[in-house]
């Protein structure tokens, strides 16, 4: 008993109970979202490294987003986000292509996936219908930012919403995905 009294007084896992309470049918994603950003959970907790052996911790290098036609992804990932291109590799009827931001262009870069394969257009779909982002992007200012989209033509279905820890605003890239940006808010005293 004095294990569940233990867990009980966590504050972690009282937060992640109450998010699960409220969750209202929220997918695991969203709630994950929810409790990463209105409650900053694992932004400031000590990274877990147990049975990692140190100097071989794993980084995210790379990650996808599948596209319905790569070459205009790359214009609108490049021409109106603002990413540059990494990788361009023909590989026969698509490509190798890769984007990263401009400010770290050694940093995680984004794969700008065909999405020939069968089970990619009902997940895309899925996500879409549930308004759930297929990926987030950081940035200073969610709503200078919303602004400059608006402003070349980019639509959103969320306009700039403050979550609490957070603001959020979520767009359609044109290219069959709901993309999420995020501005989290510094806690007074944090780093200054």
């Amino acid at each position: 008993m004095a294990d569940v009294y233990r867990a009980l007084d966590d504050e972690t896992r009282r937060l992640i109970l109450d998010e699960l309470v409220r969750r209202d049918g929220q997918t695991l994603c969203a709630l994950c979202s929810v409790l990463i950003t209105k409650h900053g959970l694992g932004s400031r907790r000590p990274v877990a490294t147990a049975g990692a052996p140190r100097g071989h911790l794993m980084k995210i290098r790379l990650t996808s987003i599948y596209v319905d036609d790569q070459r205009a992804a790359l214009d609108f990932y490049t021409q109106v986000l603002g990413f540059t291109v990494h990788h361009d590799i023909p590989l026969g009827d698509n490509f190798w292509l890769t984007v990263v931001s401009p400010e770290d262009p050694d940093g995680p870069q984004l794969l700008l996936e065909p999405s020939g394969h069968p089970a990619v257009g009902p997940y895309r779909e899925a996500l879409a219908n549930d308004g759930i982002p297929l990926v987030q992007f950081a940035v200073d200012d969610v709503a200078a930012e919303h602004d400059r989209l608006v402003g070349l033509g980019v639509t959103f279905t969320q306009a700039p919403t403050d979550i609490g820890s957070a603001v959020v605003a979520v767009f359609d890239d044109t290219c069959g995905n709901l993309v999420q940006l995020i501005t989290e808010k510094r806690e007074a005293g944090a780093g200054d």
